[in-house]
């Protein structure tokens, strides 16, 4: 049985800005409006997926900061290119897969796609909906 889909207003949904933490210095990466425009107009648009790439990401963000004077600015501008690059993707192309939320409506997948939406200026997206445990049950599905 597949999670059931319905929409959603983005306000009622938890997002988290991106960020990371750097030698226990949280640096926040999240890009402006303006940082999202810039690379729609440059033609900067980020198909890499955050999570399935994440590994190659770091690499090539880890050696943009090597040698560098100030390794965590340096991480949070092209950390925040990335996503504002990402961002603008879905901007430009949109997307099929609803974004993911757990049963408080925190997004656990889908974060680029949900801040694209908020960029056009759409006020609800398409949503998956974990079951309960009590609708798993009533399923007879055990996990």
């Amino acid at each position: 049985m597949t999670a059931p889909i319905e929409n959603r207003m983005i306000s009622g949904l938890k997002i988290l800005p991106y960020g990371d933490t750097i030698d226990g210095q949280v640096v926040i990466c999240e890009p402006t409006s303006k940082d999202i425009s810039d690379a729609i107009k440059a033609g900067r648009l980020e198909t890499r997926n955050y999570q399935t790439d994440l590994e190659a990401l770091k690499a090539e963000w880890m050696s943009e900061c090597q040698n560098c004077l100030n390794p965590l600015e340096t991480w949070k501008r092209v950390v925040t290119k990335y996503h504002a690059e990402r961002i603008a993707y879905f901007v430009q192309n949109g997307w099929e897969h609803p974004i993911s939320v757990n049963t408080e409506a925190a997004v656990t997948d889908g974060t680029h796609r949900v801040k694209a939406a908020i960029f056009k200026g759409f006020s609800e997206v398409k949503v998956t909906i974990p079951f309960s445990a009590s609708d798993k049950r009533a399923t007879g599905e055990t996990s």
